[in-house]
């Protein structure tokens, strides 16, 4: 079962329990639009705009985040014969709004989207579920 992540003080529970993601990769990203197509036609109805992005190598675990409805969503995969670990990430809720950072300039300080992010993600809400080792 997910958790709901509510406020500033859940979500630095979160990562400190998780140690900021130390340690972990990123192994897959699936996203669910809401819309769909069969014989009848299709129906670009983008309603759910859900990701669910999946943590591994964290030392408590399997980690999986839930975004609901995204607002911005970049994906900037590794190159070959770089290292893929996660590096200065940090999850922030701003105006009322999650925003997850990779390659962060600080993660004490405010989020500044910037070209150097590798991966990020703007969503209404997030979930999250740890499933340990």
């Amino acid at each position: 079962m997910f958790i709901e992540i509510k406020s500033e003080n859940e979500l630095k529970e979160f990562l400190d329990k998780i140690d900021y993601f130390h340690d972990g990769v990123l192994h897959s990203i699936s996203y669910t639009s809401g819309s769909y197509g069969d014989k009848d036609g299709i129906f670009p109805n983008d309603n759910t705009r859900e990701l669910i992005v999946t943590i591994q190598g964290c030392n408590c675990g399997e980690i999986l985040l839930k975004f609901v409805g995204i607002k911005q969503c970049e994906i900037i995969p590794t190159l070959n014969n770089e290292t893929s670990e996660i590096y200065q990430s940090n999850i922030q809720i701003i105006d009322n709004t999650f925003i997850y950072a990779q390659d962060v300039d600080d993660i004490n300080d405010k989020i500044k989207l910037t070209k150097r992010n590798k991966t990020t993600i703007v969503s209404k809400e997030l979930f999250y579920k740890i499933k340990p080792y």
